[in-house]
């Protein structure tokens, strides 16, 4: 029998799906911080904040309504929409018409975010 060792870039390892999901909700409790701390005028970073509320509630197994990511990201409806509609248009999100789901992560979205929350995790 022979073995084969062979070299792995560290930079294309990816973190275990547990990792990621301590990540997104550091992520998110940073954001949640940060927006307290500087208050709703100069906090500019929604679609970060509702691409990883996706991802959390995604990875946790549940989906989310527009009510309810509404409130998470404290932002009227209206403007949950618009932000649906500017990630869906870059292939991040695909919206959902149900009462349900508002949307969920593409698998570019997973991909993205997963890439972001990769540098967080501490590999």
């Amino acid at each position: 029998m022979m073995g084969t060792i062979h070299r792995v870039e560290t930079h294309s390892l990816r973190s275990s799906p547990e990792k990621l999901w301590r990540a997104a909700c550091r992520v998110d409790a940073n954001l949640q911080s940060r927006r307290a701390l500087l208050g709703d005028d100069l906090f500019t970073d929604h679609a970060w904040l509702i691409l990883v509320s996706l991802y959390r509630t995604e990875a946790e197994g549940r989906c989310i309504d527009l009510p309810m990511l509404g409130e998470r990201v404290a932002l009227r409806s209206t403007n949950v929409r618009r932000w649906l509609k500017v990630l869906g248009e870059c292939g991040l999100v695909d919206q959902l018409d149900n009462d349900v789901c508002v949307a969920q992560l593409t698998a570019t979205g997973v991909d993205h975010v997963e890439h972001l929350l990769e540098g967080t995790t501490g590999n």
